[in-house]
């Protein structure tokens, strides 16, 4: 019989952040892509990811799936003060990004309530931010709060 998944805000306020640690560096997904965040990296200015060869389509223009989990819209709810779930989000891929190699993601929160917040993205070629590749939009609701103190 599998073991049933343990849910975050299960864990004691003592041992949250070493659970933690452990479930943000078991997402592979985040790790293979080589994204960098500040709010949960140490020595990182900014959101970026590198555009690699398996991000991109047949043609060589940049997937859908890459740049949402770039910007993973939970409406502004970061994971230091929030355990964030998001709700629904909307990507529009503006440029194809056939020779960009990095992107540089610029959040932006909008409004964030009670247990609920909205946030948006402007997703660009990390080497020329005035190139736009693609622009996100979400809410997403907060499942609870997480003890201090907070390390990175």
């Amino acid at each position: 019989m599998a073991e049933r998944p343990i849910d975050i805000r299960e864990i004691d306020a003592d041992d949250y952040w070493q659970a933690f640690e452990h479930k943000w560096t078991a997402l592979l997904t985040y790790r293979y892509l080589g994204k960098r965040t500040p709010s949960l990296d140490v020595g990182v200015d900014s959101v970026t990811m590198p555009l690699r060869h398996d991000m991109r389509n047949a043609s060589g223009g940049i997937m859908a799936a890459p740049l949402c989990i770039a910007s993973p819209e939970s409406g502004g709810m970061a994971d230091d003060l929030y355990v964030p779930n998001p709700v629904i989000a909307s990507m529009q891929v503006l440029d194809d990004a056939r020779d960009v190699r990095e992107i540089a993601v610029h959040p932006e929160t909008i409004k964030i309530g009670r247990s609920m917040g909205f946030s948006r993205a402007r997703i660009v070629d990390a080497d020329d931010p005035s190139r736009v590749i693609a622009l996100s939009e979400g809410m997403g609701v907060s499942l609870g709060g997480t003890p201090s103190p907070y390390e990175k």
